[in-house]
């Protein structure tokens, strides 16, 4: 389950399936949009897995946790859950956009991204359950690329949450360490 922090119009969620092996596992799922009492408000059933991936359109529903479970008895098997959503919360506090979106680029032993002006950030990890695992970067960031390393950090894990927050704006990516 992926935790944007706050509740968010949806406009799209992208899953990324695995490349490696195992791509007819996520072959019969659900992608679900909860609210902030994980009640579902919006649900889309997929029969088909993605090839690499496929991308769901949520029309704006508001949500705060977007979750995938297969139908059937299978193992879940992803490598990416990407949430797009608006830069405003549709009700509550309001945050101020930023002006260019990150480019937030994940691979097997780093996380990298770009930040057009300078900002508060802070890069937290997370296991799947939502226990917080590590802060890789906390501090006041000027404009420009930055990547962190992972390498022997987090290898024995499956899948991990990468939350990436850049003064009030919230970008969230799930995916496999050491894969």
């Amino acid at each position: 389950m992926v935790d944007l922090d706050s509740s968010f119009a949806i406009n799209n969620i992208e899953i990324h399936n695995r490349i490696d092996c195992c791509m007819d596992r996520l072959g019969d799922y659900t992608v679900s949009i909860l609210d902030n009492n994980r009640n579902a408000v919006w649900s889309s059933h997929q029969t088909t897995y993605p090839n690499p991936v496929t991308t769901i359109n949520a029309a704006g529903k508001t949500g705060r946790y977007v979750k995938v479970q297969l139908t059937g008895v299978n193992y879940l098997n992803l490598a990416e859950v990407k949430v797009n959503v608006n830069a405003v919360p549709p009700v509550g506090i309001r945050r101020t956009p930023i002006q260019s979106p990150p480019r937030t680029t994940i691979t097997q032993d780093r996380i990298s991204f770009c930040i057009a002006s300078a900002n508060n950030i802070t890069l937290d990890i997370f296991s799947a359950p939502g226990k917080k695992l590590a802060t890789l970067a906390s501090g006041r960031f000027g404009a420009g690329d930055y990547s962190f390393g992972l390498r022997n950090r987090f290898m024995a894990m499956d899948l991990l949450i990468c939350k990436l927050t850049i003064g009030s704006a919230v970008t969230t990516q799930a995916f496999v360490a050491g894969k």
